[in-house]
């Protein structure tokens, strides 16, 4: 049974009574240059912010608690990870250092006729096992596959954020990652209300370094004419 009209007025009055009107969780978002991420990314953002008031007027405790810190962490990280892959795979693809991340050196096993095998395994051996010869070679990795926090190293080292940052949001990824429980039973997580307001309170950072970083190196779609 839903709640009452009055109900429903009282609590979308206390959730965006803090809130700026219009499409403002969109144009926070105005350095994405791909419109559909970026519309996505601010329902995101807004979402997250919309759940915070939601959870802050339950005065949520113990295992509400969690479920708040839970939530907000999994919201931010998300667009966080989202904005920086991104970013690094759309603006800066074509830079060693992202070109980099794509491909790895990689050993691939040498195709070597059985006659000329067989001779070498007279005198390729190395305690009693037989040794094959490699070579390497660059291979192409699913970009989905390239962990977290090697993109915020390069994102780092291109100067879009600095290195306090990018610890940050790698902590808040990897406590994303612990939304399993039983990873989160392994690790001894412990949800405190702080680490959800820190993720919000390094959204504006987060996007001011970047905003910077992007005007440097005239990559802002939103100042580009």
């Amino acid at each position: 049974m839903a709640f009452s009209d009055p109900v429903i007025d009282h609590i979308n009055n206390y959730i965006t009574n803090d809130l700026p009107e219009g499409d403002w969780h969109i144009d926070y978002f105005s350095f994405i240059d791909d419109e559909d991420l970026r519309e996505r990314l601010g329902v995101e953002y807004k979402n997250a912010r919309y759940l915070y008031k939601i959870f802050e007027g339950l005065q949520a405790t113990s295992d509400m608690r969690v479920a708040q810190v839970r939530t907000q962490i999994h919201m931010y990280s998300s667009i966080y990870e989202a904005c920086v892959h991104h970013i690094l795979f759309e603006y800066f693809k074509d830079l060693s250092a992202v070109q980099e991340l794509i491909y790895r050196p990689t050993t691939v096993q040498a195709s070597i006729p059985t006659h000329s095998l067989t001779k070498l395994k007279n005198v390729l051996s190395h305690n009693g096992e037989d040794v094959y010869p490699y070579y390497i070679r660059k291979k192409k990795r699913d970009i989905t596959k390239i962990r977290f926090d090697e993109k915020c190293k390069v994102f780092e080292e291109l100067g879009l954020i600095d290195e306090v940052l990018r610890d940050e949001i790698i902590e808040f990824y990897n406590m994303r990652n612990c939304i399993h429980i039983h990873a989160e039973i392994r690790k001894g997580l412990k949800y405190e209300l702080d680490q959800s307001k820190k993720a919000y309170l390094r959204m504006k950072p987060f996007k001011d370094q970047v905003e910077e970083g992007l005007n440097r190196l005239g990559k802002n779609p939103a100042t580009i004419l």
